[in-house]
C-alpha cells in the first residue's frame, strides 16, 4: 500500500521516512544509535513537530494505534523509557545506555508501528495528512480507555504517559485536538 498509491502523499511520505529510519538502524554499530535511529522512525509517523512531549506521544500513541487493532503492544512505559535512553545519548553525550535487548524491542515495536499504520489507513483512513491520522486515533473512546488501562501502573514513565493522555483528552474538550 506504500508504494501502489493507496495512502495519501503525505501519510506515504511520513511511512517512508519511519522505515528509511528502521533500515538505517540495522546498518549501525552501536546499539545506542540503532535505538535513536528507531525512536526517529516512531517519531516520523506517530508525532508531529509540535509534540512537546515526544517520548510520551510515541508511547501513548502506539499503545493507542495497537488497542484501535486489537493487536498486542509494548508496555508503553517501555518505550517512554527508552526513548529516554535516546535522549541521554542525544544531549548527554553519553554512550553504552542502550543494549541488544533495547535495539531489539524497540525495532519490533518500529515494525508493527508502521504496519499498523497501514491497517489503521485501510480500516479507518484515508487520513490526508499524518495530523489527521493522530487526530482520528486520538478519540475520546480511546483516550479514556487508554487511561484506565495505565492508572493502575505506579511506575513514574507511566504516569507521565497517563498525565499526557489526560491533557491530550482534556485538548479535546476544548476542541482543540492538534
Amino acid at each position: 500500500p506504500v508504494y501502489d498509491g493507496k495512502i495519501p502523499e503525505k501519510l506515504r511520505d511520513a511511512l517512508l521516512r519511519s522505515l528509511e529510519w528502521i533500515g538505517t538502524s540495522i546498518t549501525r554499530e552501536q546499539y545506542d544509535h540503532k535505538v535513536v535511529d528507531l525512536c526517529s522512525a516512531l517519531e516520523a509517523i506517530l508525532t508531529t513537530k509540535d509534540d512537546p512531549r515526544k517520548g510520551e506521544a510515541v508511547a501513548l500513541r502506539g499503545m493507542l494505534l495497537s488497542a484501535a487493532l486489537e493487536t498486542s503492544f509494548c508496555l508503553p512505559r517501555v518505550i517512554l523509557h527508552l526513548y529516554v535512553n535516546r535522549s541521554e545519548v542525544i544531549h548527554g553525550s553519553v554512550l553504552g545506555v542502550c543494549g541488544e535487548n533495547d535495539y531489539l524491542t524497540l525495532r519490533r515495536s518500529a515494525v508493527e508501528t508502521v504496519l499498523n499504520v497501514i491497517k489503521f489507513e485501510e480500516l479507518e483512513g484515508p487520513f490526508v495528512r499524518p495530523i489527521d491520522f493522530i487526530r482520528h486515533l486520538e478519540s475520546r473512546e480511546r483516550l479514556e480507555k487508554a487511561i484506565n488501562w495505565l492508572e493502575p501502573w505506579r511506575d513514574n514513565d507511566t504516569k507521565s504517559i497517563t498525565a499526557y493522555a489526560k491533557e491530550r483528552l482534556a485538548k479535546l474538550g476544548q476542541g482543540d485536538n492538534d
